[in-house]
């Protein structure tokens, strides 16, 4: 069951609007915020009617939400690992009134929800956290640098995920920093049909 998170007093969020006023996201007023990313990660996929799409790291369900009101006949299945922002999501999905196209699962990407099916997804979409494991750039606030920093996952791990879930033929999109551009195009050389940055 949701939780309504404006009945709680200890949560302090803010509303926020992308898409010129499209979308309506709930989030926490400190720690992790969304930025331009999401927006410009659902942007970048060119999914056809009746596709399902996989958001991994879905966080508050930003980019979820901007790709199915975007493309209103496909269905995004997201995966968060941190419980607060899958508590967002759907406190989000529902604001927006996406609940029969889009879902946010609690899980982690070395094990993820049993219903999560490999080779099903037409398209996976990610934002994996942009700091090395060992970054002393690290936020004070647990849930941003969760978000920021790499975890017990590596950005390998996010990868051959990424290589599991999608369909034969289907796409994966990443935003990641330039500076680590060959890093990451390592990870999937030889893999994919075709790469393009």
């Amino acid at each position: 069951m949701n939780q309504d998170l404006s009945q709680n007093p200890e949560k302090i969020f803010s509303e926020d609007y992308l898409l010129g006023g499209r979308v309506l996201i709930r989030q926490p007023t400190a720690g992790y915020r969304v930025a331009i990313d999401p927006v410009f990660l659902a942007a970048s996929i060119q999914a056809e009617p009746g596709e399902t799409v996989l958001d991994i790291g879905a966080g508050v369900g930003a980019a979820s939400l901007c790709l199915a009101v975007r493309c209103p006949y496909i269905k995004v299945i997201g995966v968060e690992l941190q419980r607060e922002s899958v508590r967002y999501a759907a406190d989000n999905i529902q604001l927006n009134r996406l609940r029969d196209r889009v879902e946010i699962l609690h899980g982690d990407l070395l094990r993820p929800p049993p219903r999560l099916a490999a080779g099903t997804y037409s398209h996976v979409m990610t934002n994996p956290p942009y700091l090395e494991a060992f970054s002393h750039n690290i936020s004070p606030h647990e849930t941003k640098a969760k978000s920021n920093l790499e975890g017990e996952a590596t950005l390998e791990q996010w990868a051959k995920f990424c290589l599991l879930m999608v369909k034969p033929k289907g796409t994966i999109t990443f935003i990641y920093r330039v500076d680590r551009l060959d890093y990451v195009l390592g990870l999937f050389n030889g893999k994919l049909g075709s790469i393009t940055i």
